[in-house]
């Protein structure tokens, strides 16, 4: 690769790895941040947040801010709003602890393989559960 295309800057390195060894051109991870929905624990949803941003280019921190909140849980999604968090790390901690004040038996997620399926199922947070006033 050095012969052919001399490497000058990290961006272009981080490019030319993720054509070569990363997933389908096909595969839009940018979409599949902006579509990410939280469905079980706020470290599971950051997880799969972080592996897809981690290959997403072009993206400030600001718009980063704006998916990880609009991807939270609806209840969690007011609470962490409602405190204007100002980076990623803010967010994140807001809605870890609310998840802790709100939903405490749901810090450690019980997983549940369906019937014949490969699938792991985590209990989600109940849909239609409110935060105490």
């Amino acid at each position: 690769m050095e012969k052919l295309s001399p490497v000058h800057d990290w961006l272009t390195l981080s490019t030319a790895l993720q054509i070569q060894f990363g997933p389908s051109q096909f595969e839009n991870p940018r979409e599949e941040l902006l579509k990410l929905k939280q469905l079980t624990s706020v470290a599971d949803y950051f997880d799969a947040f972080n592996d897809l941003a981690a290959r997403v280019y072009g993206m400030d921190d600001a718009l980063l801010l704006d998916c990880f909140i609009g991807g939270l849980h609806p209840e969690l999604h007011r609470e962490v709003k409602s405190r204007s968090p100002i980076s990623l790390m803010q967010a994140i901690s807001f809605a870890c602890l609310f998840e802790e004040k709100f939903y405490p038996q749901s810090s450690r997620w019980r997983s549940t393989l369906a019937s014949s399926n490969i699938i792991v199922q985590k209990n989600p947070i109940p849909p239609n559960s409110k935060p105490p006033h």
